[in-house]
């Protein structure tokens, strides 16, 4: 009866010894915008590893994995000597969700929740122009949109008769408050007003002086 029980015994410290040597990492992926879980999404987990005692700057791939059908991932790779870790969710038509985690909020063999959100992408396409040599036309975007391109340049300006077309991005679901200052032969306008980003289309905004 005693051997039975050491043997047992050494079987669940070997498994203990086991799971100790192991990163864990689970959560749970869902759309940002309307909160629902999200399957088949992939996920990715970096780090930064130490090599002959040396932490280096290197980021490189520790595990792959995807979302399960109730948008639930798990994540169990080799326990190595790390400095840096982040994890990654991907899926088109979406901005990544990115998450930096740090290694001393780790316990080996034990499972650390990370739940992310994935931001759904919305498209904008923006044509301002006139027939008026004598005008000028700016466009100004004011947005604390984290994924907004629209106003990375600052102001979009034409002079003249010409026009022009912009396409930038922002998230999806999201009002974009913008500005447009106009002046030539007609006189001179200043148009204050919002655009709505719809995920996952094209929005179109049109001024023609």
């Amino acid at each position: 009866m005693s051997k039975w029980l050491f043997f047992a015994c050494a079987l669940i410290l070997m498994a203990c010894d086991k799971n100790k040597n192991e990163w864990k990492l689970e959560g749970v992926i869902r759309d940002g915008l309307t909160g629902d879980v999200m399957p088949l999404v992939d996920v990715k987990v970096e780090v930064k590893k130490m090599v002959s005692g040396v932490y280096n700057d290197i980021v490189e791939t520790a595990i792959v994995g995807v979302s399960e059908s109730n948008g639930h991932y798990e994540m169990v790779w080799d326990r190595d000597n790390i400095s840096y870790l982040r994890v990654t969710a991907q899926e088109d038509l979406y901005f990544d969700a990115i998450v930096e985690i740090s290694p001393d909020d780790l316990k080996p063999g034990e499972f650390y929740t990370q739940n992310l959100n994935l931001t759904p992408r919305a498209d904008v396409e923006i044509l301002i122009g006139s027939s008026d040599p004598a005008a000028n036309v700016k466009l100004t975007f004011y947005s604390t949109d984290p994924y907004c391109t629209c106003e990375d340049d600052g102001a979009w300006q034409i002079a003249g008769n010409q026009d022009t077309t912009i396409h930038c991005m922002a998230s999806g679901g999201q009002w974009i408050k913008y500005k447009i200052d106009a002046s030539g032969s007609n006189g001179v306008f200043t148009h204050w007003d919002s655009l709505y980003c719809q995920p996952f289309v094209v929005t179109p905004l049109t001024y023609i002086y």
